[in-house]
């Protein structure tokens, strides 16, 4: 997922080591923001077992970053510097996500409203967001 934000300034600012602490940062507390978002309203009234598994997969990659031990399996690393990916491994987080109406591969049929975790992170904390950066930027 893109987002157009005004960061062109501080990412131009930003030294390449301080720049990938920065979107490290940002990557660990999406993933924490994310977690917090499902807990609170991600489970639908149709999920009859509740095994963690969403918020255990959860994850997020920077060109730079290592594993993520603790935040889920890996998921693709981005192949340019500037990009931070945040998602999971769960074959059903895109449905709740941007939710689902149809029948899927084994013939269930739902109807089931858009529940974001992850889009949510980014409008709902987008001034936590740019505070990471300003701190990378005014840091020794």
């Amino acid at each position: 997922m893109k987002n157009n934000w005004d960061i062109e300034g501080y990412l131009k600012k930003l030294e390449k080591g301080k720049l990938q602490d920065a979107l490290n940062t940002i990557g660990m507390q999406s993933v924490t923001w994310a977690s917090d978002n499902f807990r609170k309203r991600g489970y639908s009234p149709a999920t009859k077992k509740k095994t963690g598994n969403m918020i255990q997969n959860l994850s997020y990659a920077t060109k730079s970053s290592r594993s993520n031990p603790g935040y889920g399996k890996a998921i693709n690393k981005p192949s340019d510097p500037l990009e931070l990916n945040v998602g999971g491994n769960v074959v059903y987080l895109a449905r709740y996500e941007m939710g689902f109406i149809g029948t899927d591969s084994l013939g269930r049929v739902y109807n089931q409203k858009a529940r974001p975790i992850l889009k949510d992170v980014f409008k709902d904390h987008k001034t936590d967001i740019l505070k990471i950066f300003q701190s990378a930027l005014n840091s020794g």
